[in-house]
């Protein structure tokens, strides 16, 4: 046995199933038979027993499945308690002992999933925390998930991992929905990196047009806001006089030079008018003449 198959097997030996520890017995023994090329006898079905027609590759495939899967019964019942040993050590495949333990301790792989799936849905990212080590603690989480059973596509995941995201990511999460994306979530990891830096970036050239900018003023004097307008030549412009129809007229009425009555009641313009003969027209006993315009 090599230093690091040595290495690998004392860390089932320390870490032994006794009952409530199953799940973190589960991931160092994934861990272990992942290392040694041992995990793929818990997944796929032993190829059959070779006959005389079977080729060499057929025969050599088959005799490969069985080493491992007796490699794979040996680690797992050495890192089982002795009661455990004794239940189990007849079973013939490395798949069998392992779904007898699960139906043993299914409770508590079953909590121990819906808290770690439960954990990445209220998952999210706390401001000021690089984005690098919110991915790495996120696809730890994954990774727990699918030791404990969880079946969660990689496509899954990653719009999982974008849903966690804050705000200040939320053009980078349309970009990739617009253009049909596909990604891992490592790769999701390093282009949100380059995301975060260009923001980044950004947001410090704001800083610092926020910073000059309340203390930029225009300048007085020729050329800013607070010249003096120059004074009107015509002078101030004065408001057209409304004509004043109903009730007393204002100014002087130039025929007589009296105050509060209109022309067609002036008596001394009639007086006059009467002696020249003429009839008064209906303008001008309606006229109403200003001094200050005459």
């Amino acid at each position: 046995m090599s230093s690091n198959s040595l290495s690998l097997s004392m860390l089932l030996t320390n870490n032994q199933l006794v009952g409530e520890n199953y799940i973190d017995w589960k991931r160092n023994l994934m861990i272990v038979l992942t290392a040694e090329k041992h995990k793929y006898v818990l997944t796929e079905q032993c190829p059959s027993v070779p006959t005389a027609e079977s080729t060499a590759a057929q025969r050599q495939a088959y005799d490969k499945w069985v080493r491992s899967d007796e490699m794979a019964r040996c680690y797992i019942l050495r890192s089982i308690s002795n009661v455990l040993q004794q239940k189990h050590q007849n079973m013939e495949t490395a798949i069998k002992i392992m779904e007898s333990l699960q139906e043993m301790f299914e409770h508590q792989g079953c909590q121990a999933r819906q808290a770690a799936i439960r954990s990445i849905m209220n998952m999210r990212m706390k401001l000021g925390m690089p984005v690098r080590d919110h991915m790495l603690a996120l696809i730890g989480q994954f990774n727990v998930a699918e030791v404990l059973g969880a079946e969660i596509k990689s496509k899954t995941q990653v719009d999982m991992a974008l849903e966690t995201l804050p705000e200040m990511f939320s053009q980078f999460k349309v970009s990739y929905n617009m253009n049909k994306l596909n990604m891992s979530l490592t790769e999701l990891m390093k282009e949100l990196q380059n995301a975060e830096s260009v923001l980044k970036t950004q947001s410090g050239d704001a800083l610092v047009v926020a910073s000059v900018g309340p203390s930029y003023s225009k300048p007085k004097g020729k050329f800013g806001n607070n010249r003096r307008k120059k004074p009107n030549k015509n002078g101030p412009q004065q408001k057209a006089k409304k004509v004043k129809i109903d009730g007393k007229p204002k100014g002087k009425y130039f025929h007589c030079g009296e105050k509060g009555h209109w022309k067609r009641n002036c008596q001394g313009y009639l007086a006059s008018k009467k002696q020249g003969g003429g009839e008064l027209s209906f303008i001008e006993s309606c006229l109403v003449v200003d001094s200050n315009d005459t």
